[in-house]
């Protein structure tokens, strides 16, 4: 994050803090979204001056939220002050930032304390000092007065259970990728919540070790190492410490007696673990010989052979997990690991410690699977190049002193070159290639954010999360994909009452699917809401003009007709959706990406959205065709069909054109030699070709001279002052070295 947006930050939320009220906490929680961008790994790097004053103020906040103070208004000025100093930190730097730190009882945060009753604020940033870990007793709870708001108490022993069952529920996705950010944040997270409500309530042993724990993840986040075995198996036990810590808080707050915990031997453990990781040293030693290893065995397996579960048990298990795929076959199936713990065979540590094992063997019995970051611009570069040689590699092949050559040896060398060359550019786009996962897992939240909104019970399935894409469509995809998310919430699913009215369960399904489909990704977004009412947009698309009222048009062309400007059939509109904009944006969106989308829907059953964009914006399939001395290039997901029409098929309408028979449908003819003032080689359409083409569910005829075959294209811009010019949507490099131009459908039909 540059310095720039840290300064708006600081400057917005300066902003709100002046329009904070005093009992407002309704307010508390955009301020505390704000405050969290400030405690990003990507600002924290940059600006570690930073980071202490946003910790403070975001405890202050949750301080706030618990209703600890004495004079609110007091507290809101000290968080407005505290703002001041962040914002004169950042222009002074770190001199400001030690001079600061160096002044005993001044700081802002560090006063609100004073105007607290009975609680203590740990406001130290960083580790906690050995000094502080020696005073720590043995003897939980010393010196806490449990008997005040105990309702307090409760809600944060249930608070902090969830956030620990967050992380043990994250591990297991950190020992397959440890180097997510994101996946460390989700862990890191929780931790910080606990360490700092843990402070405010005194609860000193468990603040200290959540702050270790912390820090340790900290340093993980911004890449100071990667987290190991031992690292994760530390960070499980410190879940089960901290919960074991709850349980005695409970039983106290219950007026039992709780044990005493080995809390500085356990820190010691963390600090020293820290310190190896920091060294650079390995904290694990490998489990794997040097000698031959046999393909990795099944997790199941791994448990059985170390003991830990019976035979039975994971005969036991794969019954559970037969059972429930054919009984929800649409979901994904549930996982060996996550059944044995539920069944309470064995712990979440475990299951980590045999995945890791699983995934080494695994390594190594493929080859290891290591991999390098290249840097992205290197990459493009490399796919340019590839391109450039394709294009080489088909102007040698079409070279009349090469192609006249009658030598077997040369046949043979250029069929080896071609079959090269062709390798050679699928591994380099795939090289280009991602996994849309991360786009699919974006859309958890927001679903969850849409079922609060619109208080519908959403449950949200996702299949082909492993389907790859080019990257540079990655980003282009998600709004389409957020802003048909947004409509099945708010329009296509009904209320649990509605439901159970219409005899459906109370939790409405929204289900994403991606796959691979001639030379295509396709995306769905299914929900099994109220459906579209056809009716209600035929009324409406008359009322704004789009239909007559003899028109018959099909059920398909009925749902495209929301995707058109201002289209709207929502009753009220909501601060989700019903304005009638979005869905032309998304049209227009996936047209950019050079595809479709659909739309099929059947009332009380609910919809279908099918997106189909390419593999890649860089290579094309497309119809070569000629007409007159000029080859024009059509995507093959345009074109429908061609045909040589006869002489009767072949119409003329006063006012609406040339016409073409084609399957009882009369469509419009568009002759592309006067479209782009060139010569055609004859004019009688009956002694020439047509390609039926389609851009909307509308269709329409292209009179050409020939067709060459379908190709691969490599797209090429035709610069600047080109990049405008109706109908063409770029440029090719044929095999005889001339230029070729793809042909815009869509910009054709306007025309």
């Amino acid at each position: 994050m540059s310095q720039e947006k840290i300064v708006q930050l600081l400057n917005d939320l300066a902003a709100d803090v002046v329009m904070l009220e005093p009992g407002d906490l309704s307010s508390l929680g955009p301020l505390l979204k704000s405050i969290e961008e400030l405690e990003k790994p990507d600002v924290s790097a940059g600006f570690e001056y930073i980071l202490p004053r946003a910790e403070q103020f975001r405890d202050a906040i949750v301080t706030i939220i618990f209703e600890e103070f004495k004079e609110p208004e007091k507290s809101i000025e000290l968080l407005s002050t505290s703002i001041s100093e962040m914002q004169e930190v950042l222009r002074n730097g770190a001199d400001i930032c030690h001079r600061v730190a160096s002044v005993e009882s001044v700081e802002p945060l560090e006063a609100m304390a004073d105007v607290t009753e009975d609680v203590v604020v740990e406001v130290e940033p960083e580790a906690v000092d050995e000094d502080q870990s020696q005073d720590l007793d043995d003897e939980l709870f010393v010196g806490v007065d449990l008997s005040q708001d105990q309702d307090l108490y409760q809600g944060f022993i249930a608070e902090s259970n969830e956030h620990l069952d967050t992380i043990e529920e994250n591990i297991l996705n950190l020992e397959q990728d440890p180097e997510n950010l994101e996946i460390l944040n989700s862990i890191f997270r929780p931790f910080h919540t606990i360490k700092g409500v843990s402070g405010f309530m005194n609860l000193k042993q468990m603040n200290v070790i959540a702050h270790h724990l912390e820090n340790l993840l900290d340093d993980a986040r911004n890449q100071k190492f990667y987290l190991d075995g031992d690292a994760t198996d530390l960070i499980l036990d410190g879940v089960d410490f901290l919960k074991k810590m709850l349980e005695q808080l409970n039983l106290a707050l219950d007026g039992g007696a709780p044990e005493s915990m080995p809390v500085k031997p356990f820190l010691q453990r963390i600090d020293t673990l820290h310190k190896v990781l920091l060294g650079g040293e390995s904290a694990v030693e490998s489990f794997l010989d040097d000698e031959v290893v046999p393909p990795a065995p099944k997790l199941g397996e791994i448990l059985v052979e170390e003991g830990v579960i019976s035979s039975d048990d994971l005969a036991g298990a794969l019954v559970e997990q037969q059972v429930a795929a054919a009984a929800e076959p649409e979901k994904a199936p549930k996982k060996i690991g996550k059944i044995l713990v539920d069944q309470k065979k064995t712990d979440v540590k475990t299951v980590a410690r045999a995945i890791r094992q699983q995934k080494q063997k695994k390594d190594v019995a493929g080859g290891g699977g290591s991999s390098i970051k290249v840097d992205m611009e290197k990459l493009d570069n490399l796919v340019d190049m590839v391109g450039e040689l394709v294009i080489v590699q088909a102007m040698i092949h079409q070279d009349p002193d090469i192609s006249d050559l009658v030598s077997r040896k040369v046949t043979e060398n250029m069929a080896q070159l071609g079959r090269i060359t062709s390798s050679l550019q699928k591994v380099a786009m795939s090289m280009r290639m991602v996994p849309i996962k991360q786009t699919f897992g974006k859309m958890v939240r927001l679903v969850r954010d849409l079922a609060k909104k619109t208080e519908k019970e959403i449950d949200l399935v996702m299949f082909g999360e492993e389907t790859e894409i080019d990257r540079n469509m990655v980003d282009l995809i998600y709004d389409p994909m957020v802003h048909m998310i947004r409509n099945s919430a708010d329009h296509g699913l009904e209320t649990p009452e509605q439901r159970r009215v219409a005899g459906k369960d109370d939790v409405g399904t929204i289900t994403l699917k991606a796959y691979h489909g001639g030379g295509n990704v396709i995306i769905e977004i299914v929900d099994d809401g109220r459906g579209l009412n056809l009716e209600k947009i035929r009324q409406k698309a008359i009322e704004k003009g789009l239909l007559n009222e003899n028109d018959q048009p099909t059920d398909q062309e009925l749902c495209n007709m929301i995707l058109a400007p201002g289209f709207s059939t929502a009753d009220k509109i909501t601060d989700v959706s019903g304005r009638g904009v979005g869905m032309d944006v998304v049209k227009k969106a996936i047209e950019k990406l050079r595809g479709v989308i659909e739309i099929d829907s059947s009332l009380g059953q609910g919809s279908v959205v099918t997106i189909k964009v390419p593999l890649t914006l860089a290579i094309i399939d497309g119809m070569v065709v000629i007409v007159g001395h000029e080859r024009y290039i059509i995507p093959t997901l345009n074109v429908v069909e061609s045909l040589r029409p006869l002489k009767e098929q072949y119409h003329t309408v006063q006012g609406q054109g040339e016409l073409i028979k084609v399957r009882d449908h009369l469509l419009p003819l568009v002759r592309l030699h006067q479209v782009f003032h060139s010569e055609a080689q004859t004019t009688n359409p009956w002694e020439a070709l047509v390609v039926v083409v389609e851009h909307e569910s509308e269709q329409f005829c292209l009179l050409v001279d020939e067709l060459v075959g379908k190709q691969e294209i490599v797209i090429k811009s035709l610069g600047e002052r080109l990049k405008e010019l109706p109908g063409i949507a770029g440029g090719a490099i044929m095999g005889d070295g001339r230029v070729g131009l793809i042909l815009d459908v869509a910009g054709l039909f306007k025309n």
